[in-house]
């Protein structure tokens, strides 16, 4: 993928109780142990109204520690490449340290000695789209990115919080985003009949 992908939700049905949940899945790890995390979550657009975000190719990693107190603010990093949280002299800085055998994936490896180890995210569109916390001394948060978005009707969902077991239970729908250059979604349907989501259009 080269390009950013603009993608458009429109609300066509008669829903005015649901937010709109936009996420992305990581395809290296189990989401039962590591769910998603609230990518977008689309309030207050009425019958007929829109609203636009993107899915970007610049990719950054934001990493903490000590329960938030300290960290390295986000850094653009690509796909395809391993990053190493690791001691300078006296301080501790993120840097990539070698090249990933798939092309789609990014590593951060933790170098450091501190409690509770470190808690990586990855950041598109300025909003986190994947956390992993715990990451012990030696150990690596790894993640595979699609380019892939998954929707849904949700309630009491808030942005970049981690999806409980409870959410992750609903339906969802998969919105494949390969080879985009934009793309516009959908909610159609009533209570009557029940909701769903459609692509409307694309564009390469």
């Amino acid at each position: 993928m080269a390009n950013d992908i603009k993608v458009t939700y429109q609300n066509l049905s008669d829903n005015k109780d649901g937010s709109v949940l936009v996420f992305l899945k990581n395809r290296r790890a189990d989401l039962t142990a590591l769910p998603p995390t609230a990518w977008q979550v689309i309030d207050r657009v009425g019958f007929n109204g829109y609203h636009n975000f993107t899915y970007t190719v610049d990719t950054q990693v934001a990493v903490s520690w000590d329960g938030g107190a300290s960290g390295v603010l986000p850094m653009s990093v690509n796909e395809g490449s391993i990053y190493a949280l690791g001691q300078i002299e006296q301080d501790y800085e993120l840097m990539q340290t070698g090249l990933s055998t798939e092309s789609n994936e990014i590593d951060v490896a933790n170098n450091i000695h501190t409690a509770g180890g470190i808690e990586v995210t990855l950041i598109k569109d300025g909003q986190p789209v994947m956390k992993q916390p715990g990451v012990g001394f030696g150990d690596q948060a790894s993640f595979g990115l699609t380019p892939k978005i998954y929707v849904g009707l949700v309630r009491n969902v808030v942005r970049s919080e981690t999806l409980t077991s409870a959410v992750m239970s609903q339906k969802f729908t998969e919105i494949d985003l390969t080879g985009l250059s934009a793309l516009t979604f959908a909610l159609k349907g009533d209570r009557e009949k029940g909701y769903y989501f459609t692509v409307l259009d694309r564009h390469t």
